[in-house]
């Protein structure tokens, strides 16, 4: 995968859930978003939320956002997915 993004994270809040936001680099539109709740073996990915505004960004389709969060996960926050 490109470098072509900068990533942040919130939390862990008191629940242990975490929110990851993903931006593109050279404009910092914010474009996918992923809810993390749990920890360790037991987190899952609860919602995805994606920019659709074709002035912003080219927009994915929901397959397509959930790959792009599956990348994310795997590549970049060294997640082991199932």
């Amino acid at each position: 995968m490109e470098d072509r993004w900068a990533l942040r994270a919130d939390g862990p809040d008191e629940m242990g859930n975490i929110v990851f936001h993903a931006y593109r680099s050279w404009t910092g539109h914010e474009i996918i978003r992923l809810q993390r709740e749990g920890e360790n073996q037991n987190a899952r990915v609860t919602e995805i939320t994606w920019e659709t505004a074709p002035d912003i960004c080219r927009p994915y389709t929901e397959d397509g956002a959930k790959k792009q969060a599956f990348d994310f996960c795997k590549y970049w926050l060294g997640c082991e997915l199932k």
